[in-house]
């Protein structure tokens, strides 16, 4: 018997636990109008140093959206079901339905860490082949790339059952059900409302400290430019660890913000030369691009002018954006009701 579940390559896939709901909802076109509303803001840690996830779009959570079903269990839970892990995973991908849990990366062929180190990592089970005893997943590949991959029902059992063992903060096992009664409009207003909230750098978390307390080294929209490039300048004095998912994450941005734009002209959102201002949009994008490209060069070099170059490219990106998202704004045709 053969199960596999639909899957799409998001388009914001820098950090897995935020990219496997978009590789659910994605692939059903009819999500496109909430990914393009949310997706905005972003935030960073000003102790990039110590945080686990530096640099992100803000998401209060990331598995709460309309075109998602979301069951949440724990490790601890688990052992009451009486079940094998695999039988479960096959029972619940037979209904549809995705497992989303970490396992020890040292016993999943296809990744970095495979019988080379202990580490745990998020995974999304996505089918399953009984002839051949093993699991589909997705996630980031030993060869640096978000990709499809086999794990065996063997090697699946052991993985996770080596978290008992290993440092491990992550005990979440999250069902996820695509919702095909789902139901979201895209939303300018709430679309003004973020890039407003950017461009000003507000605090998002705020609008929901009623329901968690936010993080107070929190940094967000555009004063996340100059901690981005504080962490270039540390990275003068101590390169001992080069993290590119900060330059990716801002590369995800602009191209996120790239293809709302675009989907905007297209949908009637926006008014005036729309082809100007969709390039305008795309050169953001490709110079973020370049920047992030430019640190990988400097991976292998360790020129320090390459540093020094991404640390101007950031100010220029910084400027350019503010520009283009006002004329954004301009071209949206709700302006007038935004105090800005």
């Amino acid at each position: 018997m053969k199960k596999d579940l639909p899957i799409q390559i998001p388009i914001n896939k820098c950090y897995q636990f935020s990219a496997y709901p978009l590789s659910i909802i994605t692939t059903d076109d009819r999500s496109w109008g909430w990914v393009f509303t949310n997706y905005i803001q972003t935030c960073i840690h000003e102790n990039f140093l110590t945080a686990p996830v530096p640099f992100k779009f803000y998401e209060f959570d990331y598995s709460l959206n309309p075109w998602l079903k979301v069951n949440r269990l724990d490790r601890s839970i688990f052992p009451l079901l009486r079940t094998s892990l695999t039988d479960f995973a096959i029972n619940c991908l037979s209904k549809g339905v995705y497992l989303y849990l970490n396992l020890d990366e040292y016993y999943v062929p296809s990744r970095s860490a495979y019988q080379n180190y202990h580490m745990t990592h998020d995974v999304l089970i996505h089918g399953f082949d009984t002839e051949q005893k093993s699991f589909s997943i997705i996630g980031y590949t030993n060869e640096n790339v978000f990709d499809k991959s086999t794990v065996s029902f063997a090697d699946f059992e052991t993985a996770y059952a080596s978290l008992d063992h290993i440092e491990n903060d992550c005990h979440q096992i999250y069902l996820y059900e695509f919702n095909k009664e789902g139901a979201y409009s895209f939303n300018p207003a709430l679309v003004a409302e973020g890039i407003e909230d950017y461009l000003l750098s507000r605090n998002t978390a705020r609008k929901f400290a009623g329901l968690a307390e936010p993080e107070r080294d929190l940094v967000f929209g555009m004063n996340t430019y100059p901690v981005l490039a504080a962490y270039h300048e540390h990275l003068i004095k101590d390169d001992e660890y080069i993290d590119i998912r900060l330059l990716h994450l801002l590369w995800e941005h602009k191209n996120c913000m790239a293809l709302r734009v675009k989907y905007m002209a297209e949908k009637g959102y926006l008014r005036g030369d729309l082809t100007e201002l969709q390039d305008s949009f795309i050169r953001i994008e490709k110079e973020s691009r370049l920047t992030r490209d430019t640190l990988i060069k400097y991976y292998y070099s360790k020129n320090k002018s390459f540093l020094q170059s991404i640390i101007q490219n950031l100010e220029k990106i910084r400027q350019d954006e503010s520009e283009q998202l006002n004329r954004l704004l301009d071209a949206m045709k709700i302006r007038e009701q935004l105090n800005i």
